[in-house]
């Protein structure tokens, strides 16, 4: 691997070269497939460093996915689609021995006709259970005209397991797979395959991306600029007058197309009152760089994060698996 100018918020590994190459990719549109999958990489890659101890690394990233609760897309050379994940059925018995089933729907959109109709379809995977956990690596979920690998973790979290080569995951609030009749439409598939070209003169639409803390890279690529966010921990606090703050913690690395990149740290919390929400006393906007997004509490292990993806790109990976998608 190319040796490369990495950072984790202060220790810094040189090479001028590769941070002409970093900024002469990130001036590149957001349609562009193979340029955005290795921009977020060097950036990912700066945030995190370098994974140590693998001698054989698998060349597949993994993205996690709460059930129920979150979809993703998947953006390839073939197309994109939108993938909601059923709760798992089934479970382990008292010696953690069982069988678990999980039932997925999908809306696929052709590259080669995104002013087409989309296709539909729906899946399952199995995992046999024993002691508790999987006894089988990971599943491949047929998805679309691609496929991606399941792997069963816990009742309430999955992993997405994708090639960060060919291909791009985004995870989304679920409501946003059907969306909410006369309020919410559902989300849009052209504009991951056009960038924001194909929205210039068409309404916003925001949507809610789910972003995990603990062990993950959040990573922002915006129409300036990219940034690079690692969210801390959760906290509650209780204030005089029956009040109460419920937030986490952020540090950021924003690269900017031109200038100087800028690092810096942050929270976001939910204020209550006599256990009512008070928007007043509330701060919810993520700020990096120039890059801003409304935050909204999910529970004590991750967040929303409120964008329009015609002209910005949430992606969120394992931290310990960055270094694979420069691979």
């Amino acid at each position: 691997m190319t040796e490369c100018r990495a950072f984790w918020f202060g220790h810094v590994i040189e090479s001028e070269e590769y941070l002409r190459l970093e900024r002469r990719q990130r001036s590149v549109p957001l349609g562009d497939l193979q340029t955005m999958l290795r921009s977020i990489a060097l950036a990912a890659t700066m945030l995190v460093g370098p994974a140590v101890g693998q001698s054989k690394p698998s060349t597949d990233a993994q993205t996690p996915i709460v059930y129920g609760r979150g979809m993703f897309v998947c953006v390839s050379e073939e197309g994109a689609v939108a993938v909601r994940i059923v709760r798992p059925v089934g479970s382990a018995n008292e010696t953690g021995n069982g069988l678990v089933r999980i039932r997925y729907q999908w809306r696929f959109l052709s590259a080669s006709n995104p002013d087409g109709d989309e296709m539909k379809g729906a899946g399952k995977v199995l995992h046999t259970l024993k002691d508790g956990r999987s006894t089988k690596a990971s599943s491949a979920m047929k998805i679309g005209s691609t496929t991606v690998g399941w792997q069963y973790q816990s009742p309430r979290v999955g992993l997405i397991e994708f090639n960060p080569r060919k291909q791009r995951i985004y995870v989304f609030e679920e409501t946003s797979f059907e969306g909410m009749p006369g309020h919410i439409p559902p989300l849009g598939l052209k504009a991951f395959l056009l960038g924001d070209s194909s929205s210039a003169k068409t309404k916003a639409v925001v949507v809610g991306g789910l972003v995990s803390y603990e062990g993950t890279a959040t990573l922002v690529q915006g129409p300036e600029g990219l940034a690079i966010i690692k969210f801390g921990e959760v906290f509650s606090r209780e204030l005089p007058n029956a009040r109460q703050q419920h937030g986490v913690s952020y540090l950021f690395r924003y690269l900017p197309d031109s200038g100087s990149d800028t690092k810096g740290e942050g929270e976001v919390y939910e204020s209550y009152k006599n256990n009512m929400y008070d928007s007043a006393g509330s701060s919810v906007v993520v700020r990096a760089g120039a890059i801003e997004m409304d935050w909204s509490r999910g529970g004590d292990e991750d967040g929303f994060l409120y964008y329009d993806p015609s002209k910005m790109r949430i992606q969120t990976c394992k931290a310990s698996d960055v270094e694979k998608l420069l691979q």
